[in-house]
């Protein structure tokens, strides 16, 4: 993942949408190969998490707010 993407994701508590990874310079390609490797999880439709800050995060409260907040 490049340093933009991460700047980005680091700003929106370990998020990233799919127009903010391809505006970062992403490929459709790239994002597919990161949630195969999982260093991202696709937390809703076009938003991804980091796979770090996800699998941090408590099933009961964490992550459901992460959902929210995608």
């Amino acid at each position: 993942m490049n340093v933009k993407a991460q700047a980005v994701m680091a700003a929106n508590h370990g998020l990233i949408t799919r127009s903010q990874a391809l505006d970062c310079g992403l490929s459709s390609a790239d994002i597919r190969h990161l949630l195969h490797i999982r260093r991202l999880v696709l937390v809703r439709r076009g938003v991804y998490a980091d796979a770090e800050v996800w699998n941090d995060l408590d099933e009961y409260v964490g992550r459901p707010r992460l959902q929210t907040r995608a």
